[in-house]
């Protein structure tokens, strides 16, 4: 899914379509990683991660953002 979003980012007639469905993923699943972090036991690639999952999460809805709506005229 994740995939596909970035190759219509990459297509000019489905870029904001794709940069707005990847904003809206992003910010449906963050939640889902908060969760995963605040486990008792978090998966190992969570574990004590959450401030950079947050870096990461912002840098990417940036991104989004920047190739999504700065290419709208």
């Amino acid at each position: 899914m994740i995939l596909l979003g970035a190759a219509g980012l990459l297509y000019p007639p489905t870029r904001v379509a794709a940069a707005v469905c990847l904003l809206a993923l992003m910010v449906v699943m963050f939640p889902a990683n908060v969760y995963a972090a605040r486990m008792p036991n978090p998966p190992k690639s969570m574990a004590g991660r959450l401030d950079l999952r947050t870096a990461e999460e912002m840098l990417y809805l940036g991104a989004a953002l920047a190739v999504g709506f700065g290419s709208i005229q």
